[in-house]
């Protein structure tokens, strides 16, 4: 796919798409790399959901209990 010149008339677009997208990702998460460097921003944390805690146990009622004998 890419052969020869990488700014030939065939490669430019994804030349310059494959250099503008990293640098927006970095320009935008500049200050999460600079906390993340200086040890200020966690790495990695595993959350716990907020129905976890309480969790509720609700009993589904069965089909046959709900139908009508007659």
């Amino acid at each position: 796919m890419l052969e020869g010149n990488p700014f030939s008339e065939t490669n430019w677009s994804l030349t310059c798409f494959s250099i503008l997208v990293p640098a927006l990702i970095i320009l935008r998460h500049r200050s999460n790399i600079v906390r993340l460097l200086q040890g200020k921003e966690p790495r990695f944390k595993s959350r716990k959901k907020p129905n976890e805690e309480t969790e509720t146990t609700e009993e589904i009622p069965d089909k046959e209990s709900n139908t009508n004998s007659e």
